[in-house]
């Protein structure tokens, strides 16, 4: 077990509109949290004391930088502002199992939005009459793009599950909505695509939330929509 230089033990959505005084209790408990998961990750046992290495300075200069943020973010065009910051503690070096005093390093970000609610994050082209083994393929060829693609725009990864967020075969969860698609599938008699599109705002720090899937499935065949799931 280690802990790798630059990993992310913890983040956090910070709201833009909270004081100086929730900032500070915000950052705490996701201070406790990176503790707890750089104890999970060098096997120590629950009751260790703290192991990482921080001071009062270190959260102090934590709370100046969100209200640096927060000021910048003031000063952009309103379509550019972001409601809220991501707050990721990264590891700042390499460590190795039951080692102690682990260094950090803050990382402030506006939490963009990346995809706004109906847009297209990828579209794929599917043949009538596949058997179910290319049509397996073709959904795991879309879903592989769909996550590619959030991650090449900015979506970041869940510090605790290394997951970019339910983007996947997890749409499909329910075993009607994977019949009904199934099927209306196997209807089509011409070529048609299968578009990715958010069923929700997509922000850069979605892969924190524990919404279910953000996408919906649209087919489309000679340019118009036959069939929505999700």
């Amino acid at each position: 077990m280690r802990i790798t230089k630059d990993q992310v033990l913890a983040a956090v959505v910070i709201p833009s509109d909270l004081s100086p005084q929730e900032q500070r209790q915000s950052v705490l408990q996701l201070l406790q949290l990176a503790d707890q998961n750089a104890r999970r990750e060098l096997d120590f046992p629950d009751n260790t004391p703290v192991i990482l290495s921080v001071t009062s300075a270190d959260i102090d200069r934590i709370i100046t930088r969100l209200q640096a943020e927060k000021e910048k973010n003031r000063q952009l065009k309103p379509q550019e502002r972001s409601d809220s910051f991501i707050l990721r503690i990264r590891s700042a070096e390499n460590y190795l199992r039951k080692e102690k005093n682990i260094a950090i390093l803050a990382d402030i970000d506006r939490n963009r939005l990346i995809f706004p609610q109906g847009a297209t994050i990828v579209s794929l082209p599917f043949n009538p009459n596949m058997t179910d083994n290319e049509l397996e393929e073709q959904f795991d060829k879309l879903f592989g793009l769909v996550r590619f693609r959030v991650v090449q725009e900015g979506v970041i990864p869940n510090p605790e599950t290394g997951e970019i967020g339910r983007f996947g075969g997890s749409l499909l969860q329910s075993s009607t909505n994977l019949v009904q698609l199934v099927n209306e599938v196997k209807q089509r008699r011409s070529p048609f695509e299968i578009r990715a599109i958010a069923k929700v705002n997509i922000f850069r720090a979605s892969s924190l939330s524990r919404q279910l899937a953000p996408i919906e499935l649209v087919i489309v065949e000679d340019g118009k929509e036959v069939a929505r799931f999700g």
